[in-house]
């Protein structure tokens, strides 16, 4: 496979995210951050490390220096998150926390240990403070939804996709689902929302290439399978299929997903990403530009379909 690697920076301008307009106006897509793409897995893989073992601090550093440059990405009005990826990060800094402060205790213990690890303390502390501002400028991203009940019922229809397909959150027992943040849901559920509502393109950063691919494969499969009941007028002259709706706009306002690339020497994430392969929805013919209250209307008809879906528990293929 001949992957196009790209960075940051290549990524804000990367032109398949970007749409001219027929007035000649650009419509620019969103970049939408998962947690896994700022989390410090060269950290992660200290902290698991055994008591007494070597660890080059060389990589800790490169991590941090890499969190600073995911945070001035975050920035951009471009880039986006969801509260889960806020409410996540946070949790995994707490953790952190709690590990570095093992290790300083670990190295004050002087009488049964005879190792210093100043060097790797001081990498730890470094990196701890460049995840803080990253989870700041996370805060700062957090995507204001202009019609939180359209955003709310394609993130229903996501969850009920994800329980009944076991991705995500959805892999877990019945009982635990609700506990979780389902945050892979709710990036692909704004992802989606984007698309049908706001009429721009989208890509999701990460370091899942298993549950993300899966889920949207999944949540577009469905969405482009709607058909009207046959006993039901046609919605208007211009959608005599609901899919219609759905399908013009995931081809005009494709939905992307980039995958970091990880470099195994060293333990470390680069900042380079790749295009994860998704197939392109087919845009219907003779389909002028659909309108919101259409949409709207459409769309209350695809969570009533998933609803009687979820409660006979059928995981159909769409």
């Amino acid at each position: 496979m001949n992957l196009k690697y790209k960075t940051l920076n290549e990524l804000l301008a990367e032109p398949s995210l970007s749409r001219v307009n027929d007035d000649g106006t650009v419509t620019s897509g969103n970049i939408i951050v998962d947690t896994s793409a700022f989390y410090p897995q060269g950290a992660a893989d200290c902290m698991k490390m055994r008591v007494g073992l070597e660890t080059d601090p060389d990589t800790i550093e490169r991590e941090s220096k890499r969190l600073y440059q995911m945070a001035q990405f975050l920035h951009h009005y471009r880039v986006i998150t969801t509260p889960q990826v806020k409410a996540e990060a946070i949790n995994a800094k707490r953790h952190f926390s709690r590990r570095r402060r093992s290790f300083k205790k670990f190295r004050d213990d002087r009488e049964k240990r005879s190792w210093d690890g100043s060097e790797l303390l001081g990498s730890l502390s470094r990196l701890e403070l460049a995840l803080r501002r990253v989870i700041k400028c996370a805060s700062r991203s957090e995507y204001p939804v202009e019609h939180p009940e359209l955003y709310n019922s394609v993130a229903g229809i996501v969850y009920s996709i994800a329980n009944l397909k076991g991705i995500g959150d959805g892999k877990k027992p019945d009982g635990l689902r609700e506990e979780g943040l389902r945050t892979d849901e709710n990036l692909v559920a704004l992802a989606l929302y984007i698309s049908f509502f706001e009429c721009r393109a989208s890509c999701i950063v990460t370091r899942d290439t298993n549950d993300f691919p899966r889920l949207i494969s999944e949540s577009k499969a469905f969405f482009e399978s709607m058909h009207p009941k046959t006993s039901e007028p046609n919605l208007n002259s211009e959608y005599s299929r609901p899919r219609d709706y759905f399908r013009w706009n995931l081809a005009r306002n494709p939905i992307k997903i980039y995958a970091q690339v990880p470099e195994w020497n060293n333990s470390c994430i680069t900042g380079r990403y790749f295009e994860y392969g998704l197939p392109c929805a087919a845009s219907p013919l003779g389909i002028e530009t659909p309108r919101m209250e259409m949409g709207a209307n459409i769309l209350a008809r695809a969570a009533s379909v998933m609803e009687g879906c979820a409660s006979q528990g059928n995981a159909r293929q769409w």
